[in-house]
């Protein structure tokens, strides 16, 4: 009987309980009911000033190099006409420049016609031609958000056509002679081709006159020169043998980077910058770790070359002084003949007597990798004064170790590596940007001093080699922190 009471007395606390707890969550349903009421007619009320907050925090995410750069030297104004000076390190180790006028066909779409030119030791001067279509994919989408005017900087994807007058290769040291009445480029390599035009594609981002970097590929037009005698010189010391000449397609991707400063048209309607906010002028900026980009790969049928460059640069305490030092390694791959030993020749030209080691190749060709490092210490003034960072205009002097390493697996060919000591007084510019990366602008004049190892019959030897002046003029655009 006991048992039966208590059990009804659970069962009845329970019962109660169970209806206490329905009539709270009605009541807590009702209240759930009103406030969402309240909320939703306060949303109402302030329905424009919580859209517009969501607009901030979603640009605010969104915020990226272009938006930086507008902020800095865009001026939000429109653009129509531009005219710029560049400089870049093409392949064939020549500084080249690049005179440009871009045309905006709306605001989407531009034209660009360029004449650039260059010199190097085996190619002399050289000049181009060229020709673009661009299209800002992304500006449309930009000016309809109100984020940018119709002007030259943004993300782009282009066709661009170049005609070289000149002839010219990427491979290294070529040199052409057309004194016999044909080409003759005084060459090991086999094939070697020389391009006359080419057509490519360019993935990129243009910012303004300042920067452009990106990849690029497409097709070269030029011949392709084939020694069918690779021994003639003891055939015939005294003539070269013809190359075999054909027409080729050659495909090629590469990396590009441009530096370089002019002006936008029209003139008017630009409104104050925020220049020191995206250069760092007020930040304080005591070391930095850079990496080139610059210059970073290059593949074609004939060249395949690829570098990284590393940087690091410190303030001498809270001094103007700083040093700057930097490491790059990197190869360059080619179609060469195999030379399997040398002999003592005599070449006779314009009635003189050359004696010359020359070397005697199989007649088959391998890949010839040429792996090269370089170490650079630089000790740097910035000029501005009571400088606080990283940013401006440098002086200073400059030491570089260079070694190559040549031929692998062709050690009958001389010589089969060099080391380059060279010493510069520098002077140059450079700047970090606030979401982490920099460009670097230095000339270089100085002296250097070239050493070989070369094989002589048979036996590995080191030869002192000579000095010369060195000048250079450096171009590193890239990411820091």
């Amino acid at each position: 009987m006991k048992k039966k009471l208590m059990y009804y007395q659970t069962y009845k606390f329970i019962l109660k309980a169970g209806l206490k707890y329905i009539n709270l969550k009605k009541t807590m349903k009702k209240l759930l009911f009103v406030l969402c009421i309240s909320l939703t007619l306060k949303a109402q009320n302030d329905s424009l000033k919580i859209d517009f907050s969501e607009e901030k925090i979603e640009q605010f995410e969104k915020t990226n190099l272009i938006d930086e750069y507008e902020k800095a030297f865009g001026g939000n104004k429109v653009v129509k006409n531009a005219l710029r000076f560049r400089l870049d390190n093409s392949i064939n180790k020549s500084s080249g420049y690049f005179l440009q006028y871009e045309r905006k066909l709306g605001n989407s779409l531009s034209l660009i016609g360029s004449f650039s030119g260059g010199y190097s030791k085996f190619s002399g001067f050289q000049h181009t031609f060229g020709g673009e279509t661009r299209w800002y994919y992304g500006m449309q989408n930009r000016i309809n958000q109100d984020k940018q005017k119709a002007n030259i900087t943004g993300n782009f994807l282009s066709v661009k056509g170049t005609y070289y007058p000149h002839k010219l290769s990427d491979q290294p040291y070529i040199r052409i002679d057309e004194t016999y009445g044909f080409v003759n480029v005084g060459s090991f390599f086999n094939p070697v081709f020389i391009h006359n035009a080419a057509v490519n594609i360019q993935y990129g981002k243009q910012l303004g006159n300042t920067i452009e970097f990106g990849i690029t590929g497409g097709l070269k037009h030029g011949k392709e020169y084939t020694n069918q005698q690779v021994n003639w010189i003891y055939v015939n010391p005294n003539f070269p043998e013809p190359y075999l000449e054909k027409a080729r397609l050659s495909p090629f991707l590469a990396t590009f980077t441009q530096i370089g400063i002019g002006f936008m048209f029209p003139r008017k309607g630009k409104l104050e910058n925020n220049n020191c906010e995206f250069l760092k002028c007020n930040y304080e900026v005591n070391r930095m770790f850079k990496l080139n980009l610059n210059d970073a790969i290059y593949l074609d049928k004939y060249v395949q070359r690829a570098k990284v460059d590393l940087g690091y640069e410190e303030r001498l305490g809270k001094s103007n002084f700083s040093v700057n030092t930097s490491l790059s390694a990197g190869f360059i791959s080619t179609r060469t003949l195999e030379a399997i030993k040398l002999l003592d020749t005599l070449v006779i030209r314009d009635g003189k007597s050359y004696p010359i080691k020359a070397p005697i190749f199989s007649g088959k060709n391998i890949n010839d990798i040429t792996f090269t490092t370089k170490a650079t210490s630089q000790l740097r003034y910035y000029l501005k004064k009571n400088s606080m960072n990283l940013n401006g205009i440098y002086t200073g002097v400059a030491y570089s170790f260079m070694f190559e390493d040549y031929t692998k697996g062709n050690l009958a060919y001389t010589p089969v590596s060099r080391s380059v000591n060279i010493f510069n007084g520098i002077i140059g510019y450079q700047t970090q940007t606030s979401l982490g990366s920099f460009i670097d602008i230095n000339g270089a004049l100085g002296l250097e001093s070239i050493n070989f190892r070369s094989i002589s019959n048979n036996e590995l030897q080191v030869n002192k080699g000579f000095k010369q002046v060195h000048f250079e003029v450096a171009v590193k655009l890239g990411l820091a922190r």
